[in-house]
């Protein structure tokens, strides 16, 4: 390969690599929808946001969903918590 389509090559990676991250940057800027120790529906049941963070041009929460009446056979464990992104929570639960 020449030298001048080698270079071509490299920054047209560069310019690709440096709007993906200013791409990112840009929706990193948004606020979240919704926020810590929130009570929130989604598909399979309520749970209460304990952590989130940003993840691919989204935002990824950490729900731990609500404890059921306790089985005959006793609890394993305490509460579930599920990663669920922004758009799978429905709404505020009361």
């Amino acid at each position: 390969m020449n030298r001048g389509v080698t270079g071509f090559f490299e920054n047209s990676k560069r310019a690709e690599t440096l709007s993906q991250i200013e791409f990112m940057n840009t929706n990193l800027r948004t606020q979240p929808k919704w926020g810590n120790e929130l009570r929130v529906r989604f598909l399979g049941g309520v749970g209460e946001i304990k952590s989130f963070r940003p993840e691919s041009n989204t935002w990824t929460y950490a729900v731990e969903m609500e404890m059921g009446s306790e089985p005959d056979f006793g609890r394993i464990d305490a509460e579930t918590t599920i990663l669920l992104y922004e758009e799978d929570i429905l709404e505020t639960a009361c």
